[in-house]
């Protein structure tokens, strides 16, 4: 009994000890934010309650609710952390044009497992140093070599959607999206097929899948960002988030293993660079996102298979799911308006035809002067990336008093 009442009387100092040191380490942050709208927080704890009833279908619309109570800047606090969420354009701007006083949020931290310390998550000098090397990827003379890959894997889509498509029963079209932006995003930045419309079993993509499930889950438990946490309080979705992981790096590194070994004999073999096609298929005329990292060097040394890794596994973790989520929420905003679906049919006959099989050049696609207003419009009310994080590492003072 005695053991039991020390116990208690230790753990009572404790916790009093650490209120105390979040009280006395939050005291200047509260001082200068004291005068910026919020709700209601708790001493100490903040809204920590708040936070953890929290699910991704509540996340835009609890974000909406608070923003029509205290306006378009407001602070939450939970624990000694405290976040400033705001949708004032001007406000993002001044914070978001000083990357020196900023630092990318430790909530994306919660996809370092997966990543690692790629173009996502890396620090300034690192950042620069691997968007120097991947922006020759985006360059439009390469992306029009893609066009092939895009206009085929949607000729599987359609069949795919054609199954279902009965213009009577509604069904979820994101499933069928994401799986075709497996399939390009795959092709596109490693340069391998991985039929992930046609093959509902193969490994990769079904953790790919479930992954992103498993960020998303994780992104509104606050209590779950930190990784020691989440194994302690879910050991079973830890190791499920392990094996994953796993199978993906696996798959990842595979490839990465197998295009070096080929490269490394056309090189050798002298043969053209520019005909550089390992998979010997007679139709890849482009470079993968992948055969440009194996061919890049750092300070005159070549990426190591971990960095080209972290590249790869960054656009396929950002890559399939903003896409996903950009397109799905354009053909639903379609389908509730089908005067603007008639619009677009008229358009794209108007340019290739009723009956054309023509395939799809940049010229013709920028004609769609309409359908690129619907992306857009679809963009601003849906925005596959609704939120982004940044922490200040320094004072900052916004130069106007709109925000309070």
């Amino acid at each position: 009994m005695v053991c039991f009442a020390i116990v208690l009387l230790v753990l009572f100092i404790a916790i009093c000890v650490w209120a105390l040191q979040i009280h006395i380490s939050t005291k200047y942050r509260r001082k200068l934010t004291d005068r910026i709208p919020g709700p209601f927080c708790y001493p100490i704890l903040g809204c920590v309650g708040e936070a953890t009833t929290l699910t991704p279908k509540r996340l835009i619309s609890k974000s909406f609710e608070m923003y029509e109570l205290y306006g378009h800047t407001i602070k939450v606090w939970i624990l000694d952390k405290l976040f400033i969420l705001t949708s004032n354009a001007d406000f993002m701007e001044q914070i978001l044009s000083h990357p020196t006083q900023t630092r990318k949020i430790r909530l994306y931290n919660i996809i370092k497992p997966w990543v690692g310390e790629g173009l996502l998550l890396s620090g300034e000098k690192k950042w620069y140093t691997r968007r120097k090397i991947i922006t020759p990827a985006f360059h439009f003379s390469i992306l029009e070599k893609f066009l092939e890959v895009f206009d085929r894997q949607t000729s599987v889509l359609m069949d795919c959607l054609a199954e279902r498509a009965d213009g009577k029963t509604a069904f979820d079209v994101m499933p069928y999206i994401c799986s075709a932006a497996l399939d390009i995003i795959t092709e596109t930045a490693m340069g391998v097929d991985v039929n992930a419309q046609t093959d509902k079993t193969m490994p990769y993509t079904m953790a790919v899948r479930e992954m992103s499930g498993l960020i998303t889950w994780r992104l509104v438990r606050a209590y779950l960002h930190d990784e020691w946490l989440f194994s302690i309080l879910c050991p079973l979705k830890k190791l499920r988030q392990t094996k994953l992981i796993t199978t993906m790096h696996k798959f990842t590194r595979n490839v990465i293993e197998k295009r070096r070994r080929d490269l490394e004999k056309y090189i050798k073999s002298d043969i053209n660079m520019e005909n550089y096609d390992p998979d010997n298929i007679g139709i890849r005329k482009h470079k993968a996102l992948l055969d440009l990292l194996l061919q890049a060097t750092i300070d005159g040394n070549p990426m190591s298979d971990e960095d080209i890794r972290e590249e790869v596994d960054t656009f396929m973790s950002a890559g399939h799911d903003t896409t996903t989520t950009a397109l799905s929420f354009t053909l639903y905003l379609v389908s509730r308006h089908p005067e603007v679906q008639q619009k677009l049919l008229d358009e794209i006959h108007a340019i290739f035809g009723e009956k054309s099989v023509e395939p799809f050049t940049p010229a013709k696609l920028s004609d769609l002067k309409y359908m690129e207003c619907v992306i857009k419009e679809s963009l601003r009310l849906y925005p596959p990336v609704p939120f982004i994080g940044r922490e200040i590492t320094e004072d900052f003072r916004y130069s106007k008093n709109s925000m309070i």
